[in-house]
């Protein structure tokens, strides 16, 4: 486990791209301790503006070992590509965590399923047809 420490810490997931599906987490978080009160600011990225947006903050008090996130198990509140812990004084985190511990990560659709079975199909298929050239 690495313990990360400062006054501000930048978690940043991937490039944001148009497919943000494999750029995004629905939560950051993480155990912080400090001696000040310690903020989480989440962004999303605005395919619209192309740039990243701010849209949550969220904080703990003064304390050792506490647990700061933005999402809930209840309600997924966005998917984000960036979170920054900071603090007016220095802190520690560990223990990152991407995504809600209760919800399960996104399982392929039975068509896509399909389609990749048919197409290993089809390749074993042309191989095993594949004639020999005559020299």
């Amino acid at each position: 486990m690495q313990v990360f420490g400062g006054t501000s810490i930048l978690v940043t997931v991937g490039p944001a791209l148009n497919d943000l599906n494999d750029y995004c987490w629905p939560d950051f978080g993480a155990f912080v301790t400090g001696t000040a009160e310690i903020f989480l600011e989440l962004s999303e990225y605005d395919p619209d503006l192309q740039v990243e947006v701010l849209v949550r903050t969220t904080s703990v008090g003064a304390g050792e070992h506490m647990y700061l996130s933005g999402g809930s198990n209840d309600m997924v509140y966005g998917l984000y590509t960036s979170g920054r812990f900071f603090s007016a004084e220095s802190f520690t985190m560990d223990a990152l965590a991407l995504g809600l511990p209760n919800i399960a990560p996104g399982i392929p659709e039975p068509a896509t399923w399909a389609l990749l079975i048919t197409g290993f199909g089809l390749t074993g298929t042309a191989l095993r047809r594949r004639r020999g050239v005559a020299a």
